[in-house]
């Protein structure tokens, strides 16, 4: 794998009318193609495909900002609530950009904390 990167995610409810998409993107981080789940790719790829076609891995990086999704197991969920919760992950070698802009978009409050060790990267999105 590449070099690793460590994100730390805590979403909550601007509003209590986001307390609804809390639970839904709180069951998308527990389950499989996370990413593709809030982010979704065109119907023309493969989402569980073993290896990406150049078009597809371009599209991943533009728009997700990493080439691989996250699947069930690979998400630690904690401090669960009706307003929020917190999950840790690993992705291969940045932060997954797009998918924490997408999130945002939603009216949904994000602090985002990523650390890649290897490449001496950390910050806040």
């Amino acid at each position: 794998m590449p070099d690793p990167c460590y994100n730390r995610v805590v979403i909550t409810a601007k509003l209590d009318g986001n307390i609804e998409r809390i639970s839904q993107l709180r069951e998308i981080f527990g389950g499989n193609n996370v990413f593709h789940h809030i982010v979704p790719e065109p119907p023309r790829f493969e989402p569980h495909a073993e290896t990406l076609n150049k078009e597809q891995l371009q599209w991943r990086l533009s728009n997700w900002g990493v080439k691989w999704d996250l699947f069930e197991g690979n998400v630690k969920i904690s401090r669960k609530s009706k307003k929020g919760f917190t999950a840790e992950f690993v992705t291969p070698t940045r932060p997954p950009i797009g998918i924490c802009a997408a999130i945002r978009s939603q009216g949904i409050r994000v602090s985002w904390f990523y650390d890649c060790p290897d490449t001496e990267q950390a910050g806040y999105l």
